[in-house]
């Protein structure tokens, strides 16, 4: 570690409003993982100087929080891409000038700003079980608005309509993003239970997709294109409805549930919408379909959406007393080790850092559990058993991908009775 020189950097007016953009690049850099919002926290809280930390110092920081050796935490290698990605790139961390290696420091802006934002965050997520990147989405978009305030602008629109909004009231209260995209965060946000998003009448205003050319071969061969693109090749039209059938046919699946359904059907139809927009699909009797969507809130989540803009605009006022008290909540977070490893767990189990990382593991547990047991398992058993084991609620859509691939590879059978039942094929089904 190397001592950070702290009048290297700009400092900002502290205490005064923050703008839009301000709270949305917070949001964008902390906001889509609790690790990142922990990071901040460790490397601003509780030092007796401000220091630069390397790519293993910058790891040991959250392996030796409290409560972190009951959790997951992937490669050695996110903290420093935080840092590189997402931190450093709106102020909250800064690189070491001549230091080698590659080593990061908190600035006074972090420390003042980014630590007391984390605060509210991890204390949001844990009071309601939510994973920050469920909320806020992925911040990879390079557009004008970037998916946490393109979220929290649909939230906020939303919350003006008890009754529940159609799509064109939410395209509208944008002014920016299009329509497929503000559709795909909704669909996101229904899936993760934040929202309900049901499409209206349907049967009667779905539009079909015609292929344009017979003979066009996909020239990626991407397995949702090739799939869709042979589909349409046999026949005159078909809907998505049509096409998610057929998808499901093809697989050795049983009945799906509607979240699985969904996942699907909303992949299908960006790869049309990737085909349409390069003139290879045609859409035939459209009227607009997804203008009927219509748009709720329960109880539990508009009331749980009321908090976190409630908090977001507390903050965004930069309150003295406040942000004084979640300074003081930020040092009280590093001492919880239970609200430690339910954040950590929470962004394992929601994020693409941790999935990719923690695939093979998980694949070898879930055979493991299949060959070890004397009778076959349903999905929410296995569920169950995976949990239990790695110490982190597993996803259900988790286990039922490596089940489906296990069974494509032969290595697992299924069968249907009330519900699918899985087995090793070593044992009798």
């Amino acid at each position: 570690m190397s001592e950070v020189n702290s009048s290297s950097y700009e400092t900002s007016t502290l205490y005064e409003p923050l703008t839009e953009a301000m709270l949305g690049n917070l949001l964008a850099a902390v906001g889509n993982h609790e690790g990142k919002a922990l990071l901040l926290l460790a490397m601003g809280t509780g030092t007796a100087v401000d220091r630069y930390y390397s790519q293993g110092e910058l790891h040991d920081l959250i392996s030796e929080l409290p409560g972190s050796g009951s959790a997951y935490l992937g490669s050695r290698m996110n903290q420093m891409s935080w840092c590189k990605s997402s931190l450093a790139p709106i102020g909250m961390v800064a690189k070491a000038d001549y230091a080698m290696p590659l080593s990061f420091g908190i600035t006074p802006e972090g420390r003042e700003l980014g630590v007391p934002f984390a605060a509210m965050l991890i204390d949001f997520s844990d009071k309601h079980s939510v994973a920050l990147v469920e909320l806020f989405g992925s911040t990879t978009s390079r557009s004008e608005l970037r998916s946490p305030l393109l979220r929290m602008k649909l939230v906020e629109e939303l919350l003006t309509h008890p009754e529940g909004a159609n799509l064109r009231d939410l395209v509208a209260a944008t002014g920016t993003a299009s329509q497929v995209v503000i559709e795909k965060h909704l669909r996101k946000l229904d899936i993760a239970g934040l929202l309900k998003y049901r499409d209206t009448d349907v049967a009667k205003h779905e539009p079909s997709y015609r292929l344009v050319h017979k003979d066009y071969q996909p020239q990626d061969r991407g397995f949702w294109a090739t799939s869709t693109v042979e589909f349409l090749r046999s026949r005159d039209a078909a809907t998505l409805d049509e096409i998610v059938d057929h998808w499901y046919s093809e697989q050795p699946l049983g009945p799906p549930s509607e979240r699985e359904r969904s996942n699907v059907a909303e992949k299908l139809r960006y790869c049309l919408y990737g085909l349409d927009t390069r003139g290879l699909v045609t859409t035939v009797n459209a009227k607009r379909a997804h203008q009927r969507g219509r748009i709720s809130l329960d109880e539990h989540q508009e009331a749980m959406w009321t908090d976190l803009h409630n908090l977001l605009a507390k903050f965004r006022s930069q309150d003295q007393p406040y942000i004084s008290t979640l300074q003081r909540r930020a040092q009280e977070l590093l001492r919880e080790p239970g609200t430690i490893a339910r954040a950590l767990n929470r962004a394992a189990e929601s994020s693409a850092f941790s999935r990719n990382d923690s695939k093979k593991d998980l694949t070898g547990l879930v055979l493991a559990s299949l060959v070890e047991s004397q009778q076959p398992l349903s999905v929410r058993d296995i569920v169950k058993v995976a949990s239990e084991k790695q110490g982190r609620t597993v996803s259900h859509s988790g286990i039922v991908v490596i089940l489906n691939k296990l069974v494509n590879q032969g290595a697992a059978g299924v069968r249907k009775n009330k519900v699918l039942k899985y087995s090793a094929t070593e044992q009798p089904t």
